[in-house]
């Protein structure tokens, strides 16, 4: 087993390499291409898995993984680099429209002094550090779209760091969080998101400081206070997900720390808090505005008929939660790092249903307040567009947590 984990870095390289150049080359079909590659992938996780649930693991091995995450990330951007692959790979739509003008333009604003302002006409138009994370690296390299994912992906190494960290304080168990960190590095759908051109990558760095500090303030409860920072930088990048988190805080602060005064304290901060969204985002609004904005947020990022919402709430909730669903129509026109998603959705799915085994499995531990945060999400998306995947894997981070308690062996529980 020792010679099989020294030759799998290797591996993965080697495989995740040879996806990138054929797929930026278009050297074979797409679809076979990806499906080869994610056999590797999810061979990978079983190997990776079954040494967790049966070896001793050393303290440190948490880095092993993150080595072969970070070997996934590295070898895309070399095959990209090597075959000059097309744009679009990287510049998304949403990154044509919004994100890459935004950075562009912070870019060369970085050069002398500016000022950010904040919309007064939609609250959902707001200035992203996302885009100013990736501005810093134009303004030094040039506005291109391999620096973009040389960008994105240099965030990858802290955010796995610290979703580790996060999962060892929520758990106290290394060997579980190493097999929350698994699932996470290898799924199909987070290798995508947090390679092209989306929010994602910023928001999941978010998400796993958040999550750490909540870790920290299960043995030290000052630190509670800190969550405050992850939540108030995302009211630049989901602002919704800012109001889910401090609530889901308190609830989770207040399951394992007893002091009245102190989470009456927290409750304050928490109205203050929800009292400068509101004032931020919805000034001069009232009800009627409030419902009038959302369904126009829910139709401009609903482009087509077959993925609005429906009548039947329950079904939609259905699709927001095991989304993407593979479909043959979408072989054809996948047929980059998008091909990922086309049999990924098998591996969000069995994840899934992992997930809530877990959740179960976990009922009375104090760590399973941090489902409202998943199920809030699940509701906003089926609300909204159930058929987006990259909203619902906010929550990711968690569902891995929670999968990870369903796989974990009962000899090491």
């Amino acid at each position: 087993m020792i010679t099989i984990l020294f030759c799998l870095p290797l591996a993965v390289f080697l495989s995740t390499l040879v996806f990138s150049i054929s797929i930026f080359a278009g050297l074979f079909d797409s679809f076979i291409l990806s499906t080869s590659y994610q056999i590797f992938n999810l061979l990978y996780v079983i190997i990776l898995l079954f040494y967790l649930r049966t070896y001793p693991i050393q303290p440190k091995f948490y880095i092993y993984i993150l080595l072969l995450s970070m070997l996934v990330q590295f070898s895309l951007i070399l095959g990209y680099a090597i075959t000059d692959g097309p744009e679009s790979a990287i510049w998304t739509y949403d990154a044509l429209v919004a994100h890459l003008p935004r950075s562009i333009e912070l870019s060369h604003n970085l050069s002398q002094p500016f000022s950010v302002v904040t919309s007064t006409t939609n609250p959902f138009e707001v200035l992203y550090l996302s885009n100013l994370w990736v501005a810093l690296w134009f303004s030094q390299f040039g506005a291109t779209s391999l620096v973009t994912a040389t960008a994105i992906s240099s965030l990858k190494l802290p955010t796995i760091f610290l979703l580790y960290k996060a999962f060892n304080n929520l758990t106290r168990n290394p060997r579980l969080s190493c097999i929350a960190l698994t699932i996470y590095c290898f799924s199909p759908n987070i290798i995508f998101y947090t390679t092209v051109f989306y929010k994602d990558f910023f928001v999941h760095l978010l998400i796993a400081l958040y999550l750490y500090i909540l870790g920290l303030s299960m043995s030290k409860p000052r630190y509670i206070a800190l969550s405050l920072l992850p939540i108030s930088i995302l009211t630049t990048e989901r602002f919704y997900l800012s109001v889910i988190l401090i609530l889901n805080a308190l609830v989770f602060y207040s399951r394992f720390n007893k002091s009245k005064l102190i989470i009456l304290f927290f409750v304050i901060i928490v109205s203050i808090f929800l009292y400068y969204i509101t004032q931020k985002y919805f000034a001069g609004y009232s009800i009627d505005n409030l419902f009038t904005t959302l369904p126009s947020f829910r139709d401009s990022h609903n482009n087509m008929d077959s993925v609005r919402p429906t009548s039947n709430l329950i079904l939609d909730i259905f699709r927001a939660t095991f989304t993407p669903f593979f479909a043959w129509e979408k072989v054809l026109t996948y047929n980059l790092l998008d091909s990922l998603l086309l049999l990924g959705g098998f591996y969000h799915q069995l994840v899934t249903l992992l997930y809530f085994r877990g959740a179960w499995i976990t009922r009375s531990l104090p760590i399973s307040s941090l489902n409202i945060f998943v199920l809030s999400i699940i509701i906003i998306v089926a609300l909204i567009f159930p058929f987006n995947a990259r909203a619902r894997d906010n929550a990711y981070p968690v569902i891995c947590l929670f999968a990870a308690y369903t796989l974990r062996p009962r000899a090491f529980a």
